[in-house]
């Protein structure tokens, strides 16, 4: 719902979407490798590749039909949000319909993966220091009558703190590191080799 503005209306539809999206984590890193490799290791993996590629077609067609509802009725969502974006640097032009449909797969695919990650250990944490459990719960149970949105959030001030250490304590990214592989200017910032 966050994303789309839509729920999954029957459990064997959401069953399928998350059965192909955890199909696609496992099939990331082996199409990665084949990808690096110029597609000599593809046969060390054909199945996970081949349902890589089915579980990714399968999300892209789950986004493609749900685009044209959201199109027509946008509401608080993150795709409503990237369809009413507009470029100020280009005359205004609007996100093209592929581009669309390519960053909502992507949002679907990478926020579920850290959101879930995120929330496991933020659980596992206030479970381990009833001081913070107690201090959320009230928070939240002061503020249940309030609309919830993006501006509301700044009014959950302690349960955003928790949530922020959890973030740094165990970040859901932490495996994709990046490095310069030489010293490198970028915006006019200096970037060293190693950085």
């Amino acid at each position: 719902k966050i994303l789309l503005g839509i729920s999954i209306d029957s459990r064997a539809k959401r069953e399928a979407l998350h059965k192909a999206i955890e199909q696609i984590g496992t099939g990331l890193v082996p199409l990665m490798l084949a990808e690096v490799f110029h597609d000599k290791v593809k046969w060390l993996f054909p199945r996970i590749i081949q349902r890589f590629r089915a579980s990714s077609a399968y999300v892209k067609t789950f986004i493609k039909t749900a685009l044209p509802h959201i199109m027509a009725n946008p509401g608080h969502n993150l795709v409503s949000k990237l369809i009413q974006a507009r470029d100020d640097k280009n005359s205004h032009d609007v996100m093209p319909e592929a581009l669309l449909q390519d960053e909502s797969v992507n949002l679907l695919f990478a926020g579920q993966v850290t959101t879930v990650n995120t929330l496991i250990w933020f659980f596992y944490f206030i479970g381990r220091h009833p001081d913070a459990h107690q201090k959320i719960t009230a928070e939240i149970a002061h503020l249940k009558n309030e609309p919830l949105h993006s501006g509301a959030l700044s009014q959950y001030r302690y349960t955003r703190a928790a949530l922020n250490e959890t973030l740094r304590l165990y970040p859901p990214t932490e495996a994709i590191v990046t490095q310069a592989i030489e010293d490198i200017t970028i915006g006019g910032n200096p970037i060293a080799q190693g950085t």
